[in-house]
């Protein structure tokens, strides 16, 4: 097992190694959405002792990160007990949670089973584990990946599932079709909802398959009535922990304006608009400072983010290139027709 296996996706699955045994192991247990939660303890036990010998704590937090909905459009874990938040809390030990397979998985999911798909020896040779999961859309698109192996940077974004979809409708209607206009109005869409600032650089790089990377803000209003600041959700992975610790430490540095902010607090309960839960917090400042000047520098140095977008796949045999959006989809839908063309052959 290579280093490209554990970080950089599959181009079979888009999946990394640990992600693929999790989620093999919990279907292949029956772990799933109509079933009782199972604890966390007993299905990390069993991933370590049939599939990845590579310590509890990556097996755990793969999880954890699995059933995020801040880091997943649609997370494929549903988690019982304290599986950490969006302010950047962190998940209680696996020995006081418990999970089970999310109804989404199940209904991407296609069966599995030594006749449709492959399978491989696990790593003592008294298993088998499989090579790759199937899936009746490309779960890389949805929920994005991120990953680093030696020199390589993978960094897939999330993007929406009418989206994802659509080209993939696309594609199958017409597999001749040129990737720069498959990707025809395809941009990210992350669970946090914040805002992409430089939108005509990422669909340059969708349409031409180069590197770019992806900038975001946070949205802030002011109500200079009532002289008050809201952040209304956040960029992608940014929690209220990163924007706390960097103000602790510009409020040491005594800068001349953040110094003067004095907390930022979640507004509770969680705001629902256009149906949906939207992060919102208030940022308390002194009064008598500037509201413009601090909200200058609060999204200069505390809620703007720069994510890569470099989208490299592992062909296997350590052999990792670059690939398009057509690539992954591609590459998705061969392995959906073989192992349909394998079921119904079987059957």
């Amino acid at each position: 097992e290579t280093t490209f296996n554990r970080a950089i996706p599959s181009a079979k699955d888009g999946l990394i190694v640990v992600y693929r045994r999790i989620l093999y192991d919990m279907l292949n247990q029956g772990y799933t959405y109509n079933q009782n939660t199972r604890k966390s303890a007993k299905v990390v036990g069993e991933i370590l002792g049939t599939y990845h010998p590579h310590g509890d704590t990556s097996v755990y937090n793969a999880m954890v990160t699995l059933s995020e909905p801040w880091t997943n459009n649609y997370p494929v874990i549903t988690g019982q007990g304290n599986w950490g938040n969006e302010l950047g809390d962190s998940a209680a030990a696996y020995r006081y949670t418990e999970c089970k397979l999310s109804k989404f998985f199940c209904d991407i999911v296609e069966e599995i089973s030594p006749n449709f798909v492959n399978y491989l020896p696990n790593f003592d040779g008294e298993d088998k584990e499989v090579e790759y999961i199937p899936f009746k859309i490309p779960y890389i698109l949805i929920n994005g990946t991120y990953g680093i192996a030696e020199s390589y940077i993978a960094s897939f974004p999330c993007h929406n599932l009418s989206d994802v979809v659509d080209i993939c409708i696309k594609y199958i209607n017409n597999k001749s079709i040129a990737n720069e206009d498959l990707v025809e109005g395809f941009l990210p869409d992350f669970p946090n909802y914040g805002i992409i600032t430089n939108k005509s650089e990422i669909i340059n790089a969708y349409k031409h398959g180069t590197k770019a990377n992806i900038k975001m803000k946070a949205t802030i209003e002011l109500d200079r009535e009532n002289k008050k600041i809201y952040i209304r959700d956040l960029p992608y992975g940014m929690t209220l922990n990163n924007i706390t610790q960097v103000l602790i430490k510009k409020t040491a540095e005594k800068h001349a304006v953040l110094s003067k902010i004095l907390n930022v607090v979640k507004i509770d309960p969680t705001p629902i608009r256009n149906g949906e839960e939207h992060m919102e917090f208030e940022v308390l400042f002194d009064k008598n400072s500037n509201m413009l000047e601090i909200v200058r520098d609060f999204e200069k140095f505390c809620t703007t983010k720069t994510l890569p977008l470099n989208f490299i796949l592992n062909y296997g045999n350590a052999n990792v290139n670059n690939c398009t959006i057509k690539d992954i989809i591609k590459n998705w839908y061969k392995i959906l027709y073989i192992t349909k063309h394998r079921k119904y052959g079987y059957y």
